[in-house]
């Protein structure tokens, strides 16, 4: 395979594990949906500045998008993953087992006190008259609210 193609099949094999379209990442790094397209079909090859871009992006290395340096390990946890987990998940393929639990329990605590910490940031946002509401935000509300009247109504 030359490196045109590998280049090529490393974006678009990227780009998939991480849920996106071609207009999604188009949009991520600032270029035309024709480029990826171009790129992925190994018509075009990107410039350095945009395989640094989708080194960051991806946090992967150059050489794993222009070499295909099968040394890296990407794992996509879901569709649409935010940045913070993919940051983390790219730390966590890096760190030995010793570590990876240590920070899954810190994650789990933090999960843990999240829950448990919900009424009181929901009183506390109620009581901000600066705070606006996401969509997303007001489904875990709604949630949270739906859970405690049906436990409320269990215990009748």
């Amino acid at each position: 395979m030359n490196a045109d193609n590998t280049i090529a099949l490393q974006i678009k094999n990227l780009r998939n594990k991480f849920g996106w379209s071609q207009s999604q990442l188009a949009d991520k790094l600032s270029v035309s949906k024709q480029s990826i397209s171009n790129w992925e079909t190994g018509l075009k090859v990107p410039r350095m500045g945009a395989l640094q871009k989708m080194s960051d992006l991806f946090d992967v290395s150059i050489g794993y998008i222009t070499d295909g340096d099968t040394t890296e390990n990407v794992v996509t946890l879901s569709k649409n993953p935010s940045p913070y987990v993919i940051k983390t998940d790219a730390v966590m393929q890096k760190l030995n087992e010793m570590y990876q639990k240590r920070v899954y329990s810190y994650a789990k605590e933090q999960y843990d006190n999240q829950k448990m910490a919900f009424p009181d940031t929901l009183a506390a946002h109620q009581a901000d008259p600066n705070h606006k509401i996401s969509d997303r935000e007001a489904k875990n509300i709604g949630d949270y609210l739906d859970g405690e009247i049906d436990k409320y109504n269990s215990d009748k």
